[in-house]
């Protein structure tokens, strides 16, 4: 039997193809299940009412979707473009880093301290992906161990910071900062955990990176870039431009959904080792 890579099929067989595997890892958990003694039946009833039709339940999947929302959404970016970005936690982690830096050390009106930290938080998290882009524009380094290895170096930064000092004054036995002011939380939906700014953030992100992607010249570049470099650099086509845009809006993404995981209610706001986890 050969394989063969089909450029564009039909849109049709790829729902089946993603039916086919979702409907393969249900049968292969349901004989989990009943090897363990359980009716698969009454465990995926039961995942279903735990999320669906119980509104607690269901307003925890919206939060936990926010982070993988916007993270999702620029990854979609940097893929179309062949760019393997698996640095994601990494840049996650210094928008943690940035967003946190401005709620406890700068000192802005309640207004401005919010947004400014999401700034923060695009920036360093999109300059953090950049550079692994420009290692393998200039240098050739392949992206996904760039990113890889950066994930770990954005951790120790991270371990470093609330080790020592960023380390919270009345602390004792955890590493935590300090908490952040009231004003530097996000609003949520009254009776839930869920941060609406940050989910409406990313439903509108993810449209706009839809148009980008199918109606303007860079995500047509991007496209190309992606599908065929040659055929890009025969029309001119700056591929290590192109590359380095999408990454500072992937990582920028990341960014801010790291911003999301410190700022959110769901636990005191504030910076802690893993703030790459859900908020």
């Amino acid at each position: 039997m050969r394989l063969i890579p089909e450029p564009n099929p039909p849109r049709l067989r790829v729902l089946w193809v993603s039916l086919g595997a979702i409907a393969v890892a249900l049968l292969i958990a349901g004989v989990v299940f009943a090897a363990y003694g359980l009716s698969p039946l009454e465990a995926y009833g039961t995942m279903l009412r735990g999320t669906l039709t119980d509104w607690k339940g269901l307003s925890e999947v919206l939060r936990r979707t926010i982070p993988l929302l916007l993270v999702g959404a620029g990854l979609t970016l940097a893929f179309r473009a062949q760019f393997f970005n698996i640095g994601a936690e990494g840049q996650i982690l210094m928008g943690a880093i940035a967003g946190g830096g401005v709620a406890l050390f700068l000192p802005l009106p309640p207004l401005l301290s919010l947004p400014a930290m999401f700034v923060a938080g695009l920036l360093l998290g999109g300059a953090w992906a950049l550079l692994a882009a420009w290692l393998r524009s200039r240098l050739g380094v392949n992206e996904i161990l760039s990113t890889l290895m950066l994930n770990y170096v954005a951790q120790y930064i991270l371990i470093y910071l609330i080790n020592g000092p960023w380390k919270g004054q009345n602390v004792r036995g955890f590493l935590y900062s300090d908490e952040f002011a009231p004003y530097e939380q996000l609003p949520t939906l009254p009776g839930t955990l869920v941060h609406w700014p940050t989910l409406v953030l990313g439903i509108v992100l993810a449209l706009a990176l839809q148009v980008l992607l199918t109606r303007t010249t860079l995500g047509y570049e991007l496209r190309v870039v992606g599908e065929n470099p040659g055929a890009a650099r025969y029309a001119g086509i700056s591929i290590s431009k192109v590359v380095l845009i999408m990454a500072l809006i992937t990582g920028g993404l990341a960014g801010l959904a790291g911003v999301a995981s410190i700022a959110a209610k769901a636990r005191p706001p504030r910076v802690w080792p893993t703030a790459k986890s859900a908020p």
